[in-house]
């Protein structure tokens, strides 16, 4: 009996330290990063900033050659609490300081063109489809803070001439749950093809109107085959915006095809710049989430934007 029960002590003192491991080792970097961060701390310390965040000026203080750059990422840690007003005050220093006018944004290419739409006419009914997505989804962008923000970017943009005002280029993958409107937007955009248009185009908008997951990406890729080869496809559609109608299309179909955001991200900047001539010779500004503006690799294996 004696025996038995300094086995079970032993047993239970193992368990003990075991557990105690378990609960202790994913806290390992947070621990050795409190011992070996104090120069990151006293760099950020000495680096810091409070701007002002309330007026139409924000008052940041870079250098002189900062304004040089012509990309600037912002990276927000998803929850913070005034993160919709620091971006907010980025886009309207960067407006005044830097000639920034295209957001390159954590959006859609569709979601974007929702909120440049809002942004135009200050009806809500433009934004409500894609803040109702979040919020049904528990998406980080759907709270009220940044819906304010929005309505907030739209009254300081009639505050500028209308060449320097901000407006919005979606870069991300169109989700699953925003096919449908996608797709929508998508029969909008061709809702004045006229009946003379080439086959592949009037099927591609019917397939739109009536979105089908299933059939829609044949029919859409018949449409972009005969615009891309058919040099004489496009008379008669000068009302039409060509160029919005193919890169919709062509991300629907990454998205029904199952590509990832890394792979629809770099090929959307690649047709902001070349296709939409955004970005070339202008700065464009960012707001994204944090593991997307780090420059290095993250716990060995994340590869960030």
């Amino acid at each position: 009996m004696t025996l038995v029960l300094r086995v079970l002590k032993w047993l239970g003192i193992v368990l003990l330290i075991g557990l105690i491991f378990g609960l202790a080792w994913p806290w390992r970097v947070v621990l050795s990063e409190g011992f070996t961060g104090a120069k990151y701390q006293d760099y950020l310390g000495s680096h810091m900033q409070v701007p002002d965040l309330a007026g139409d000026t924000p008052t940041f203080s870079f250098p002189p050659e900062f304004y040089d750059n012509r990309l600037y990422l912002v990276g927000e840690i998803h929850g913070t609490q005034r993160a919709q007003d620091i971006d907010l005050a980025f886009m309207k220093h960067l407006n005044q300081s830097a000639g920034v006018r295209w957001l390159m944004a954590e959006l859609s290419y569709v979601e974007a063109e929702r909120f440049n739409a809002y942004l135009e006419t200050g009806e809500e009914t433009y934004l409500n489809p894609v803040f109702d997505r979040w919020l049904s989804s528990a998406t980080q962008w759907g709270n009220q803070q940044h819906y304010e923000k929005v309505r907030r970017l739209r009254a300081y943009n009639l505050t500028r001439p209308e060449a320097e005002r901000l407006r919005y280029f979606g870069v991300d993958l169109i989700s699953e749950d925003e096919r449908s409107d996608a797709a929508a937007w998508l029969a909008n955009l061709m809702e004045n093809l006229p009946d003379t248009a080439p086959a592949d185009l009037l099927a591609l908008r019917e397939a739109s109107a009536a979105f089908d997951p299933e059939t829609f990406p044949a029919i859409a890729e018949r449409a972009l085959t005969s615009l891309a080869t058919d040099g004489g496809s496009t008379d008669g559609l000068e009302t039409l915006n060509l160029a919005a109608v193919q890169h919709l299309t062509k991300n629907m179909l990454m998205s029904l095809q199952g590509a990832g955001r890394y792979d629809a991200i770099p090929s959307n900047i690649t047709a902001m710049v070349e296709e939409f001539g955004i970005g070339d010779d202008e700065p464009l500004y960012g707001f994204w989430g944090l593991f997307h503006a780090m420059k290095a690799v993250v716990n060995e294996t994340g590869r960030p934007l």
